[in-house]
């Protein structure tokens, strides 16, 4: 039996467009089986004369699981912050899902059933043919990194990409924080290392100057007792040479 939704096609429609058109083709109703399971169905039929007697021969093709499919694959598509782009083999955009449009370098509109050659940046193009090439050819994914000017600001993404039959599905993630991040570790772990040589070059000259100043001292000590010996009336020679000779 039919199951009446708002906006569904009923069992009135379905009269009134064989009335009309004498066949109805692949209508997508709501069906509830004996067992109590609605059901989606696509439901056709056609009127046919039999010994001068109009008779309806319908078929009901049960598209459920396939439905249900569909209303998953859609639901993972919005929870996902990432762009997600229908390739052709060759590089053709067929169909995108973007969420945020803010840094994409161009409108769905504006790049749907173009190259890849024809909207990104030459560099970037061809690195995205070589991977979609490499994806065709092993069957397995790939990835790789880029970055590119966009809102003002430099902005880092990972794209990843798999064969689907004959296209490839591409997904582009936004890694920009994680990059920054890093960026920000890397020039955290140079500060400090630069910061530990100058504290170990600091206690290295510290420990210089102690060494240099004892010998220093004796020899100003030496210095200043020679003079006094050559400063007196009889000066004692063995003793000025021992102090000039230390």
């Amino acid at each position: 039996s039919a199951v009446g939704h708002e906006g569904d096609w009923t069992v009135a429609d379905m009269v009134a467009d064989l009335k009309r058109h004498g066949k109805v083709v692949n209508r997508e109703v709501r069906w509830r089986s004996k067992a109590g399971a609605e059901l989606t169905v696509l439901f056709s039929a056609d009127t046919i004369d039999m010994d001068g007697e109009t008779h309806v021969l319908s078929v009901a093709l049960d598209v459920t699981a396939q439905r249900q499919a569909e209303v998953r694959h859609s639901a993972i598509l919005r929870a996902l912050p990432d762009w997600v782009f229908l390739m052709s083999a060759d590089g053709i955009f067929l169909d995108c899902h973007v969420k945020d449009r803010e840094f994409l370098l161009a409108a769905p509109e504006d790049f749907v059933g173009r190259h890849v050659t024809e909207v990104l940046p030459a560099e970037l193009a061809a690195n995205l043919t070589r991977l979609f090439e490499q994806v065709a050819r092993r069957d397995q994914p790939g990835t790789f990194e880029y970055f590119v000017p966009a809102g003002g600001q430099i902005r880092y993404y990972e794209v990843r990409a798999v064969r689907c039959t004959d296209r490839i599905l591409t997904i582009v993630r936004d890694v920009t924080e994680g990059k920054r991040a890093e960026h920000q570790a890397r020039d955290l772990r140079q500060e400090l290392a630069h910061m530990s040589r100058v504290s170990t070059l600091a206690a290295l000259t510290g420990s210089l100057a102690h060494e240099i100043r004892q010998p220093l001292a004796a020899i100003r000590t030496n210095a200043q007792a020679a003079r006094r010996i050559i400063g007196q009336a009889d000066p004692d020679m063995p003793e000025l040479r021992d102090a000039l000779g230390d």
